[in-house]
């Protein structure tokens, strides 16, 4: 190397790994490539092993440069402005076709230097780079202090002289995880306590109603049994319009006639038509979704879809007054996993956060770092003004 008062990194590197056994034609440049051609021609080699190391920016060195083949280290010289940039770089490596099983990341950082400053800039745009791309609250979950974010600042811990400040770097990176973790049981608690204190006891209330009301028809019903004929067939007995039916042919036109009514004449309103096994009769039309809904009503209301078929309407009337037992047992079933759910929340609700007496240790031993790192800074301010 000719001595010209300046020094060439490149060309420094290159002679160090001559001077370790590397032979001068394994190690490339990627600015020794003119054109496109010669690129490809570069890369090609690199990936068949001809050439061993391979020096670029990332710039010239980012997408397009398939070289991945055989690499089995990547080394990160510098540090850059941009999160992306790192990614691009272990990007040329860690990724489909490279046919090692491990390969090793370098990272070289140099005490005391504005590396420090390099790497404080990329820990906080990774954290906010992170907050938007994952459409996240920064206070919802753990997940949300983003690894390489943490990565970073491990990496200027390294660079600071003081093992003060490293492990305040180290504590400040727990306290981050742990008040995540926080935010997140925060959440979930007063969610919790909102299920607990209202949703939980309003639906159980609801569920009581129905099934009191259910238990009630079905012992009137117990008194009013069907209706048979000479064969032992279920007369229909149905009154629509204020006319009583036995023909189902008759009735579903009838019922078919009077839901049409409906809704021309009071739309997205429960109108009432009829009786049923002295269960009232209505229905109402939703414009928006454009579908009749029927409702049998006596102690407690019970909603159904109407369809076309006029015969078709009988028996969906009929079915609901048949699956009343199914009703009840179904609403018992969701009773007793609602008092389960209740009970279970009322003992999760008292818990305090897990990891409470981890945090404030955290929190007080980080304070403690601070005051001593700060008596340090003064002592070497007083100690300058000595001299």
């Amino acid at each position: 190397m000719e001595e010209t008062g300046t020094i060439s990194i490149y060309d420094d590197i290159r002679e160090k790994l001559v001077a370790k056994g590397v032979p001068r034609s394994e190690v490339a440049f990627i600015h020794e490539a003119k054109n496109e051609t010669e690129k490809s021609e570069m890369f090609a080699k690199v990936r068949s092993g001809n050439i061993r190391v391979l020096i670029g920016s990332t710039a010239k060195m980012g997408c397009g440069t398939n070289v991945q083949t055989k690499l089995v280290a990547s080394h990160d010289l510098d540090a850059p402005w941009r999160p992306a940039d790192m990614t691009q770089r272990l990007g040329r490596m860690v990724r489909q076709g490279n046919q090692n099983k491990k390969v090793r990341l370098f990272r070289y950082v140099t005490e005391k230097t504005f590396d420090s400053y390099l790497f404080q800039t990329l820990e906080n745009k990774q954290k906010f780079i992170g907050q938007i791309m994952t459409s996240k609250s920064p206070a919802r979950s753990c997940a949300d202090v983003d690894a390489a974010a943490l990565s970073y600042s491990e990496i200027k811990a390294l660079c600071a002289g003081n093992p003060l400040i490293k492990e305040k770097m180290t504590l400040e990176n727990e306290i981050a995880e742990l008040k995540m973790i926080k935010s997140s049981y925060d959440n979930q608690h007063y969610l919790l306590q909102d299920n607990v204190l209202k949703k939980y006891s309003a639906k159980i209330e609801s569920i009581h109603k129905q099934i009191n009301g259910i238990e009630s028809e079905l012992l009137y019903l117990k008194d009013k049994p069907d209706i048979l004929d000479d064969k032992g067939k279920k007369i229909l007995d149905i009154t629509i319009d204020g006319k009583r039916y036995t023909d189902r042919e008759e009735a579903g036109t009838a019922l078919n006639e009077a839901i049409t009514k409906c809704a021309v004449g009071n739309p997205d309103t429960m109108t009432e038509i009829g009786e049923y096994k002295g269960f009232r009769l209505s229905v109402s039309y939703d414009s928006m979704f454009q579908k009749f809904t029927g409702e049998l009503m006596r102690d407690v209301p019970h909603k159904f879809d109407f369809g076309t078929s006029p015969t078709g309407n009988i028996t969906r009337i009929e079915n609901v007054i048949s699956s009343l037992e199914t009703t009840l047992d179904s609403l018992n079933t969701r009773l007793g996993e609602l008092n389960i759910m209740l009970a279970d929340g009322k003992e999760e609700m008292n818990k305090p956060f897990p990891q409470a007496a981890e945090l404030i240790h955290l929190n007080f031993r980080k304070y403690v770092l601070t005051l001593h790192i700060k008596c340090d800074t003064i002592n070497l301010k007083i100690t300058l003004m000595e001299r």
